[in-house]
């Protein structure tokens, strides 16, 4: 079996974490690691959807694969939907849920370190009841720690979100994923780090 590999990047040459790579008309798809990179036995179709929350979306021939995918922003969908774990949604239709709160402080009242609209203690409930166990190649559970670091959008949304220290590419994507869905953010004075545990 032939495998197709490459690296999903943002215009700067950083890896875009959480990318998703499908065949087009078929259930196959995977989600990019820590560094960009993703792995998937090549398809009987010569053509990769490739897509990133705030990036436009590309088409790439198999054939003709680069070596880093260059996904370009597109700052009018940076906020329009979030992934979750049943595919993506429009951001409005998942807001209540997320957040009941409507409010959002402005810059001026910015904290220097961040923190969830919530409070730390509701946020690491949230991450406990969310969070998927993962596991390695052999069924034997990953445990560890994955620190990402984002910066809080004017939405109150974690935005550039990049691994920091990772854990394994499974754990890397769910810890992206969870952040992504999980509750909005307080304005923050610079980036955030958060460490999730699994």
């Amino acid at each position: 079996m032939h495998i197709v590999s490459g690296q999903v990047v943002d215009p700067q040459g950083l890896p875009l974490a959480g990318a998703t790579v499908t065949v087009p008309g078929t259930t196959i798809a995977v989600s990019t690691d820590a560094q960009g990179n993703f792995r998937l036995p090549e398809p009987e179709t010569s053509l990769l959807d490739i897509a990133s929350i705030g990036y436009r979306p590309a088409k790439v021939a198999t054939g003709d694969l680069p070596e880093m995918i260059i996904l370009q922003q597109d700052s009018s969908r940076l906020d329009e939907a979030i992934v979750t774990g049943y595919g993506t949604q429009k951001r409005p239709s998942l807001t209540g849920a997320v957040n009941p709160e409507t409010s959002s402080p402005s810059a001026e009242s910015a904290i220097p370190y961040g923190e969830p609209a919530g409070g730390m203690e509701k946020f690491r409930q949230y991450i406990e009841a969310h969070k998927a166990a993962i596991e390695d190649a052999t069924g034997h559970p990953i445990t560890g720690t994955v620190r990402v670091e984002f910066r809080v959008n004017r939405q109150g949304r974690p935005a550039g979100i990049r691994i920091k220290e990772g854990l394994s590419p499974e754990a890397d994507a769910e810890a992206v994923q969870l952040l992504r869905n999980g509750p909005d953010w307080l304005p923050a004075k610079g980036r955030v780090s958060v460490s999730i545990e699994f």
